[in-house]
């Protein structure tokens, strides 16, 4: 057994070495196997290391279950090979459980701020349609400074601006960074928008004041495409030029900006020459990201529920456009192996909130609810429903995610507004991606060591 990829420090380190004991063994479920021409590579999704086994150590796993052997040594101590009883779900669990209880941060220090939930543009699919068009104002912005000063933990405020469009507060952003400037307090902003209202002086601003690192903004077709599904409000002349000028003009000022490609039936033929647009457009930039998601099914103005078949459809389209973005160099979305995941998103971790305009605190953007099932907070009032923040730990599990081997890389809420699209789909469509990946570093890691002797 050769070991190709080390697993993750924090994870190997609780879990130690499995004891070995005179008793049958078999393979653990959360094993990912990829052959290759030397053999075969096993993937251990919990731990998240790669090995090697040669032909003839396969045999010791296509003979499972059996009795202990010296030959199965290494796999055992690794956790490839567990007995038969062990159960590896609740090892999961157990990991989670510990791992977020060791690193769970102190005080809130990650913020989604919505400055309104207005916008210049008018998506189809937006989830809030029909919300009521409200801002941020400037009392409410300074009585929001204080309650960051004071809810405070040790490491320096992350700020998601949020909206709605964002720039459309803009005064609101500059007043609370501002009023944290002035009180010592050290942050970061992200930031997600349109990018139709970027210009040259709000992109220096947002560097030097904001502290702005990245933008994730959204494109979701060629030129026609894109106009006809922004559908913005008076635009001056082609808003899909704009924005990839202003992508232009912050990734020129050292911002690292995000592309969001939604996906959906509408498009679903279009965006291969969007990414080659962008490809050439962008294809010599370091600091520029593509990915494409499939949209939330029923969702926005017009929402329609999606048949299984389309589902399978779109899920499928996905993995190939993601993929022809990391053979271009212009995407990494592929190039993660999974291992053991401990959150979903902000929404089930500790140490966060969303703020809406109003003031109330709420654990996810795409759950904004005018009662008190909704929010678990408010910026005056302090935490008043706990209930929702433990709502937001329950796990969302079919009967196939139980034994699927990607199991402890996935984590899904039950609350989460995309539950109805995690099916078999969602799970099934991505083994064979991350096969082809072991295969890709197990090549590279052959290149590197030919390099390194060479050297």
């Amino acid at each position: 057994m050769k070991t190709i990829i080390t697993g993750k420090d924090t994870v190997c380190k609780i879990m130690g070495k499995q004891t070995i004991k005179n008793t049958q063994y078999r393979m653990m479920n959360y094993v990912l196997k990829a052959d290759c021409e030397d053999g075969s590579l096993l993937l251990n999704v919990i731990t998240g290391q790669m090995v090697l086994l040669t032909p003839s150590e396969m045999e010791i796993v296509t003979s499972l279950p059996s009795n202990f052997s010296e030959t199965m040594e290494d796999l055992i101590k690794d956790y490839y090979l567990v007995p038969l009883r062990f159960d590896e779900k609740r090892q999961v669990q157990m990991l989670r459980k510990l791992i977020d209880r060791l690193f769970a941060p102190k005080g809130i220090n990650g913020y989604t701020i919505l400055t309104t939930t207005n916008c210049n543009a008018r998506c189809f699919y937006c989830y809030q349609a029909g919300y009521s068009h409200i801002n941020l104002d400037k009392s409410t912005a300074s009585n929001l400074i204080d309650f960051m000063v004071d809810h405070k933990g040790d490491t320096p405020l992350k700020l998601h601006w949020f909206g709605g469009e964002p720039l459309i507060g803009i005064e609101r952003i500059d007043q609370i960074c501002e009023g944290l400037q002035s009180k010592g307090i050290d942050y970061i902003s992200l930031m997600i928008s349109n990018g139709y209202l970027f210009n040259e002086e709000i992109v220096e601003r947002a560097r030097n004041s904001w502290k702005l690192t990245s933008v994730q903004i959204t494109i979701d077709g060629t030129e026609d495409v894109y106009n006809r599904t922004k559908a913005y409000v008076k635009p001056n002349g082609s808003p899909y030029k704009r924005v990839l000028n202003n992508i232009q003009l912050l990734i020129n000022t050292g911002i690292r900006v995000l592309i969001r490609i939604n996906l959906d039936m509408h498009n679903i033929t279009d965006l291969r020459a969007l990414i080659d647009e962008l490809y050439n457009r962008f294809k010599n930039q370091k600091l520029i990201e593509i990915y494409v998601h499939v949209l939330f099914n029923n969702e926005g103005q017009t929402p329609v529920k999606r048949t299984p078949e389309i589902t399978s459809t779109l899920f499928e389209r996905m993995t190939e456009l993601n993929m022809y973005l990391q053979k271009l160099g212009l995407s990494n979305i592929q190039d993660e192996l999974p291992s053991l995941k401990i959150h979903s998103c902000m929404a089930d971790r500790s140490g966060t909130a969303v703020v809406y305009p109003n003031g109330y605190l709420y654990k996810c953007e795409h759950i904004l609810h005018d009662d008190e099932f909704g929010y678990f907070g408010h910026i005056d009032k302090g935490i008043i429903n706990t209930s929702v923040i433990q709502r937001f730990q329950e796990i969302y599990e079919l009967d196939a995610c139980k034994t699927c081997e990607l199991y402890p890389s996935c984590v899904i809420l039950k609350e989460c507004n995309g539950v109805e699209d995690y099916n078999d789909y969602t799970c099934l469509y991505r083994h064979d991606s991350y096969r082809n990946t072991m295969i890709t570093k197990y090549h590279n890691s052959i290149h590197n060591s030919t390099i390194n002797n060479l050297l």
